[in-house]
């Protein structure tokens, strides 16, 4: 709870925890993919998504649990989902499902298409994510198109043009950074202008951008011996990941939030102004 609160008093969405994920309770996940909520886990998914502002409602991959062939159990999974949610009163919030993590070969390119098809067939609200620009990065792989309805580049990968054609279609851009990929977009690091996290929400206002997702998880401490004062992580990034310090540490009950997520808050916050003034038609 701790740290859900942090991250709902940061602007962070907030995962459902295990407790009330039935992709992670063995005993009410059925042979053939199916599963049911209890009422009381109905409501308290409801409360939750209440108290934390859940904005949107991650799915965990069919995939950690299926074949791609499996598709009647793929359906009945994704289904079982749309039931959950239809019956917590959530289904104005959106829905996705990761599909891919920078996909980087032809062989990779064709399991998203296949997988794509098959969570499409199951004609849910769920979205397909996958974390790839909207530019083919090798003509040998073919494309994604038709396949993902959410797209995740990386931000010094982001191509305006192609990007803009997929929105036309209805399809979402989201954006990401991580270590120090490109020059020319704003890194997420101690060592770099703490502008950096201020900036990425207004970038996104301007090209329609609706998502940010950032690769770190927000407290990456295994690699560090004391993330107060050893800033290293993944080698050379200097606090790759962290957002958060851990407050046991200085006698405190629970994470620290760092002066660079409420800084990248701030910019959240910019982009709910630029929201406003839009409605209004300015």
């Amino acid at each position: 709870p701790l740290m859900e609160q942090v991250t709902t008093e940061n602007r962070i969405t907030t995962y459902l925890p295990t407790r009330i994920d039935p992709a992670m309770i063995d005993s009410i996940m059925r042979k053939d993919g199916s599963f049911d909520f209890s009422p009381a886990q109905i409501a308290e998914t409801k409360a939750f998504a209440g108290k934390y502002h859940v904005s949107a409602l991650p799915v965990r991959q069919p995939g950690r649990f299926f074949g791609v062939g499996s598709r009647d159990r793929i359906f009945n999974y994704l289904r079982s989902w749309g039931r959950a949610f239809e019956k917590s009163g959530l289904t104005d919030l959106p829905s996705h499902t990761y599909v891919s993590d920078e996909p980087g070969s032809e062989e990779d390119y064709e399991s998203v298409r296949q997988w794509g098809k098959v969570i499409k067939g199951a004609n849910t609200r769920i979205k397909r994510l996958v974390v790839e620009q909207t530019k083919t990065q090798d003509v040998t792989f073919g494309d994604l198109y038709g396949a993902v309805d959410i797209w995740v580049p990386l931000a010094t990968l982001f191509d305006p043009k192609s990007a803009a054609k997929r929105q036309a279609l209805g399809e979402e851009i989201w954006v990401y950074t991580a270590l120090c990929q490109g020059r020319n977009t704003p890194l997420w690091h101690i060592d770099r202008p703490v502008l950096n996290y201020r900036a990425p929400s207004l970038i996104a206002w301007r090209h329609g951008i609706t998502g940010l997702l950032y690769a770190g998880r927000m407290a990456w401490w295994r690699e560090l011996k004391d993330p107060w004062t050893d800033p290293a992580n993944h080698g050379e990034y200097i606090g790759e990941g962290n957002l958060l310090y851990p407050g046991g540490d200085v006698g405190f009950k629970g994470p620290i939030p760092s002066l660079r997520l409420k800084v990248l808050r701030s910019g959240l916050q910019d982009y709910d102004y630029l929201h406003i003034l839009d409605r209004r038609g300015l």
